[in-house]
């Protein structure tokens, strides 16, 4: 199937989806006040950027998430390196204890930050940047890890020494995973924001869904979840240009020829 055909179809369940929550909120019988219909939350943007400042609140959110994610490769990625790079033994028990700390619920911290850090934006960004750590720390190690050992046996062969080996070598093959690795922890930034400005925040998205939802102002609602939803889709597009201009090539299928 071509891009054209994939874009289409796409495009085509896309409009099916909101076809059908227009229909079902507009079927008789169905309670409106619960599920609005798709046309009513469109037209409440409007409202809301008028009424409730969402374009600074929306600003606010990515502050906070940019903050994360920025904090959370900074940290991760030479974690990852320090994972990939390891000798046996000291990689199988730092894995391990890697292991460990990443299945921590960032949110089961946040009380215990808050008596450290206080309630203000060092705590919510903390808590992103703990969830962004994990996914960039470990496909930055998966990246290393699968590096052409002939092509480091080549490089030392000419004389190269550790730091030409990992910047002509080790740095541009693992640059793809890498990358993948800050998406996905996008996607989880976005996710705990929510979660993160609800507990304690006076701003941004999930303090505005704590507000309508105490309110039952359930189109203010859904809107809101439109406008997060639109918010992940645009910044996986924009990471994902960025990653094509920076890193035009791809390694999917890559073999490692040492293993053969």
């Amino acid at each position: 199937m071509t891009k054209t055909a994939k874009r289409a179809l796409s495009i085509v369940i896309i409009a099916l989806f909101f076809g059908l929550w227009e229909g079902a909120a507009r079927f008789e019988g169905t309670r409106s006040a619960l599920l609005p219909p798709f046309s009513r939350v469109l037209a409440n943007l409007y409202v809301l950027f008028r009424t409730r400042n969402l374009a600074v609140h929306i600003g606010v959110s990515l502050c906070r998430v940019s903050a994360g994610i920025a904090l959370g490769a900074l940290f991760g990625i030479p974690l990852g390196f320090l994972l990939g790079t390891a000798r046996e033994r000291w990689g199988i028990c730092l894995g391990a204890l890697w292991g460990i700390l990443a299945q921590v619920n960032p949110f089961l911290l946040y009380h215990g930050l808050i008596s450290f850090l206080g309630i203000g934006e060092t705590v919510k960004v903390s808590i992103l940047c703990w969830g962004c750590l994990w996914p960039v720390a470990f496909n930055t190690a998966g990246g290393v890890e699968a590096v052409d050992r002939t092509l480091l046996k080549a490089g030392r062969a000419f004389g190269g020494g550790k730091g030409f080996l990992f910047f002509t070598v080790i740095l541009p093959a693992s640059a793809p995973r890498i990358c993948g690795g800050i998406r996905i922890a996008a996607g989880y930034a976005l996710l705990m924001l929510t979660a993160a400005e609800i507990l304690g925040a006076r701003s941004g998205l999930g303090w505005l869904v704590l507000t309508e939802q105490v309110y039952f102002r359930m189109a203010n609602l859904f809107s809101i979840v439109l406008i997060s939803a639109l918010l992940g889709v645009s910044l996986d597009a924009c990471l994902g240009f960025i990653q094509k201009k920076i890193i035009p090539y791809e390694l999917e299928g890559y073999i490692n020829s040492s293993e053969n």
